[in-house]
């Protein structure tokens, strides 16, 4: 009898039995592939856009991705440098069998005693509403358990669509796993269809790559894990292009072939990540579209051409490829191709993944709605502490939305009626400078602490950190000097002025306090790189950081109003139509799930805090 049986190895699973096997659950991970375990489906790279902090967070608590990452980069490069730390986001490209090597790895050192089991799961099995057991193609008896989590990734009745050529796959050459969708609308779970694509591989020896823009690697070391301290592999560049009218020619004249075009596919693609048929056909008064050539990994024959994400003919996809600067001889090693599949709307689920219909089921992933290797991440990590947390009857792990990406996406997932795959981005965090890549640690700490996620050494090295940081801004703030010692000091150098208040003017670092003060501001103080770049943000941007902190507190105690889940909706006079449906099919467990709701109106959410006021179950958390 295992507490925790992970469906599915992909970036979800690793993560989810990981945090299982730390919490202390007798955990299996059982997939298809044992030497597939965190596969790269799409592009050979982490991070990015919100998607980089969302690893600093998986970090955090424990996980492995920011590790995997640092072991298999090939290039750093730190996106949005020109604008605030609130979107400072890092990215790498990895060579991709090395992740997943890096992955394996890690799980071998890590987890010895994770049980995995190479098997096809067919059913998920239930008595009085609990999981019992997974009924695999492999084994005559299941896999008794006494919770679930499913990371179906797109397996479930993958179908992908090259052209007008059809093949049941989850990826390109593994096969779909059809059973468990069944199993699902046993249940009673309703399923959609999303839709995904990938671009075409092309043969790197094909492609005159001096006549393309060289993107190296940055020099400025950071890293994604807290253990890394160098890079591990030699790093690589990337080449920029663009595409043509001509290019877009070949595309248009043969769009009546492309299945998302000409009805064969019905499903709903994430808008965020369009193909490059999509981008020619919605906006035909660009004339070029971005695209980037990713090398697949060290010695790796192909590269990956980002931004060309397509599901048209091979033929097509070659000659439109080859109409572009550079690549007039190109060969495709795979083809670009969409890929459909099972969803489970989120709604269905409560913040801790666990679903509201089948108690000790957890969902995460691509299944739970969303797109992305880290997006998958956190939500495996999440459902997997949550799954064995509960086993041992200990108290659940809830990330707000307020305290980090993990909890923005989590709280989106339940709460808004999601109809394509849910990518996340900085501009859905509304307390982003709160929440930077940089301070992830500080953030998450104790969270991972108490839910047994991280060690207490790990802890007491975070608060010292933490310590250090603080002890900084008090000196800024105590020491007092003359404008002019620092810098020339406008209509009044001779004012005398904190430290801190000083470092609000751009041309005044940390750094430069340090070089100018000596140790008359250093002495009993340390100054590492990580520390000084937290103290630097924490004191320039005081006055937004306190802002939004307030804005937290103001709004936290009814945000955290619990709502019964039991809660008769129907016994409410005053709400309209549209918030009573929303309301009875979401079931908000808190009054900030419910304010987030489309259709729930100021009116209807007065009502209902009225009510909630009435009830000993609707007290604040």
């Amino acid at each position: 009898m295992y507490d925790v049986v992970i469906i599915g190895g992909g970036h979800a699973g690793v993560e989810a039995a990981a945090a299982a096997v730390r919490v202390g659950a007798h955990t299996a991970l059982l997939t298809l592939q044992k030497n597939a375990l965190a596969r790269l489906s799409c592009n050979p790279a982490m991070g990015g856009t919100a998607k980089g902090q969302l690893i600093k967070e998986i970090d955090a608590l424990g996980g492995l991705m920011g590790r995997a990452t640092d072991l298999s980069a090939i290039q750093y490069r730190m996106l949005n440098r020109s604008k605030g730390p609130a979107v400072w986001s890092p990215r790498a490209q990895v060579d991709r069998d090395g992740y997943t090597d890096a992955i394996e790895r890690l799980i071998a050192a890590r987890y010895p005693e994770l049980d995995i089991l190479e098997d096809e799961a067919v059913a998920i099995l239930t008595r009085d509403g609990r999981v019992t057991a997974v009924q695999t193609a492999g084994r005559s008896t299941p896999v008794l358990t006494r919770s679930v989590i499913l990371c179906s990734g797109t397996f479930l009745r993958g179908l992908i669509h090259v052209g007008e050529r059809q093949h049941q796959a989850g990826r390109y050459h593994e096969n779909a796993s059809n059973a468990l969708s069944d199993s699902l609308k046993h249940m009673g779970f309703p399923l959609l269809r999303f839709k995904t694509g990938t671009p075409p591989r092309v043969v790197k020896s094909t492609i005159d790559l001096e006549r393309l823009e060289r993107q190296d690697s940055e020099a400025d070391l950071w890293f994604f894990s807290h253990e890394t301290t160098r890079r591990h592999r030699e790093q690589h560049p990337c080449w920029r292009l663009h595409t043509n009218e001509k290019a877009h020619g070949f595309i248009r004249a043969r769009i009546d072939e492309s299945p998302m075009y000409n009805g064969t596919i019905q499903s709903v693609g994430p808008r965020y990540c369009p193909s490059i048929e999509d981008k020619v056909m919605r906006f035909p008064d660009r004339p070029a579209h971005p695209l980037i050539f990713e090398p697949e990994g060290v010695g790796h024959p192909w590269l990956y051409l980002n931004g060309f994400s397509s599901s048209m003919p091979v033929e097509v996809q070659l000659q439109a490829l080859r109409s572009l600067p550079g690549c007039g001889e190109a060969e495709i090693g795979r083809p670009g191709y969409a890929v459909e599949y099972d969803v489970v709307p989120p709604r269905e689920l409560r913040r801790t993944l666990e679903t509201k219909r089948i108690g000790g089921l957890y969902l995460a992933g691509q299944i739970a709605g969303t797109s992305g290797y880290e997006e998958a991440g956190i939500q495996g990590l999440i459902a997997g502490a949550n799954a064995a947390l509960q086993v041992l009857k200990r108290e659940p792990l809830h990330l707000d939305r307020s305290e980090s990406y993990g909890g923005v996406l989590v709280d989106d997932l339940v709460t808004l009626d999601i109809d394509e795959p849910y990518r996340m981005f900085t501009s859905r965090a509304e307390y982003r400078l709160l929440l930077r890549q940089d301070n992830a640690e500080a953030r998450l700490g104790e969270k991972a602490f108490s839910a047994g996620l991280i060690s207490s050494e790990r802890y007491e090295a975070i608060r010292r950190r933490s310590d250090r940081v603080q002890r900084w801004i008090d000196r800024l703030k105590t020491v007092r000097v003359p404008r002019r010692e620092v810098y020339d000091g406008g209509k009044d150098p001779a004012r005398v002025e904190s430290l801190d208040h000083m470092m609000k003017r751009p041309e005044v670092t940390l750094q430069r306090l340090v070089d100018l003060l000596g140790s008359d501001l250093t002495e009993g103080l340390s100054l590492e790189p990580a520390v000084r770049k937290a103290v630097e943000i924490e004191v320039t941007y005081e006055g937004y950081l306190e802002r939004q902190r307030r804005e937290i507190e103001r709004v936290k105690g009814q945000e955290k109003r619990r709502i019964p889940l039991e809660f008769d909706y129907d016994s409410v006079p005053g709400f309209s139509a549209e918030a009573r449906e929303k309301l009875k099919r979401h079931k908000p467990e808190s009054f900030g799930q419910a304010s987030r709701l489309a259709g729930v109106t100021p009116s209807d959410l007065a009502i209902l805090l009225v009510f909630l006021k009435k009830t000993s179950g609707g007290a604040a958390a």
